[in-house]
């Protein structure tokens, strides 16, 4: 069964690289120049073929090349728009490296993107591509941090507070029954009833009672 499975597999494969070439194929352009990078226009001079690895295999379809001749770059529209504009691999496939190669080794993640996908790889490819997304999300990311906004915090004025005391305790409070679900209670094989929760105060104070614990003053301003 295996075995059919992978031929059927092959087959289709072969069949989709065939029309995704075909399709990603273009003629001569309409537009014969273009804006270049560099200020100036480059110029259509033929139809070339990119060759890619595509989630269907390997493929090869023609589009048009353009050439500056003042910097000499050649901007290509179309692998631009289709986004494998200087790379090997299709957008899917990059997906993939990155997602295999981000869950284990490289050498492995090309072992299972040829067992689940049919595609086969270079480990070094893998690497690559992965690392190069990687890079990616982390520009991102940092582009995100750079655009975050500094508040301006208003600046507490007033005398210093010399002393804060905090105290804290204890007490249960009743809840849903699936969250006392394996709990036991206060009395020895009785379910529980209340859950603990902490509650905390905090408040200035100047003075001690006998036993030491902080006295809040009168006017303090009291935090829970």
């Amino acid at each position: 069964m295996e075995a059919v499975e992978t031929l059927v597999r092959q087959g289709m494969h072969r069949v989709g690289a065939t029309v995704l070439s075909r399709l990603l194929s273009q003629g001569p352009p309409e537009q014969r120049t273009i804006p270049c990078g560099c200020g100036q226009t480059a110029h259509y001079k033929d139809l070339r073929s990119k060759p890619i690895v595509s989630v269907v295999g390997p493929i090869r379809f023609q589009r048009p090349y353009y050439v500056c001749g003042q910097c000499s770059h050649a901007p290509n529209p179309v692998d631009a728009a289709l986004g494998v504009e200087n790379q090997e691999f299709s957008p899917g496939v990059r997906r993939m490296t990155a997602v295999a190669g981000s869950d284990s080794n490289f050498d492995l993640a090309r072992e299972q993107i040829e067992a689940l996908a049919g595609i086969k790889l270079s480990t070094k490819s893998v690497e690559r591509h992965a690392e190069q997304i990687g890079a990616e999300i982390r520009r991102i990311e940092q582009a995100e941090i750079n655009r975050s906004v500094q508040l301006r915090l208003p600046i507490p004025v007033g005398n210093p507070i010399p002393v804060l005391s905090v105290e804290i305790d204890g007490t249960g409070i009743h809840v849903v029954e699936k969250k006392l679900q394996g709990r036991a209670g206060k009395i020895e094989g009785e379910p529980a009833r209340t859950r603990e929760v902490k509650l905390g105060c905090v408040f200035t104070s100047s003075t001690v009672d006998e036993e030491g614990n902080p006295i809040r003053d009168p006017h303090s301003t009291t935090y829970t």
